[in-house]
């Protein structure tokens, strides 16, 4: 996972959170970010703009302050999702080059076995 994606993954996370718990994302933000002048625009900006806003590291400690979350969780649940998306395209990997040995397909025979009816013609 790059910078870029963890950072959106960050965002991501801590906007599913604010969902789960029936929370309002612009008065949150606003308790969040009590100095900045429209905190509800920039979170937004953040999670929606394309290209998206970028997270400081103050802005996502102070909703995870806000949330009564530590920034480790929140990394944590990151890296947990990281790692099991690794291991569903690994298993994924895995299972295509076992058909592959097995010569196993879709289950339609392969192209080059199918004959022409003679009938036809170029």
């Amino acid at each position: 996972m790059n910078n870029y994606d963890f950072e959106r993954s960050i965002v991501s996370v801590i906007a599913e959170i604010i969902d789960s718990r029936g929370l309002k994302h612009e008065p949150l933000a606003e308790e969040a970010w009590p100095d900045k002048k429209d905190a509800g625009r920039t979170w937004q900006d953040i999670r929606n703009k394309v290209p998206p806003q970028k997270l400081t590291m103050r802005d996502a400690y102070g909703l995870a302050r806000v949330l009564n979350l530590s920034m480790s969780a929140i990394c944590g649940i990151v890296e947990g999702r990281a790692i099991q998306q690794q291991a569903a395209v690994q298993a994924a990997c895995q299972e295509k080059k076992k058909q592959e040995e097995e010569g196993k397909t879709c289950g339609c025979p392969p192209a080059e076995l199918m004959e022409r009816d003679p009938i036809y013609k170029n």
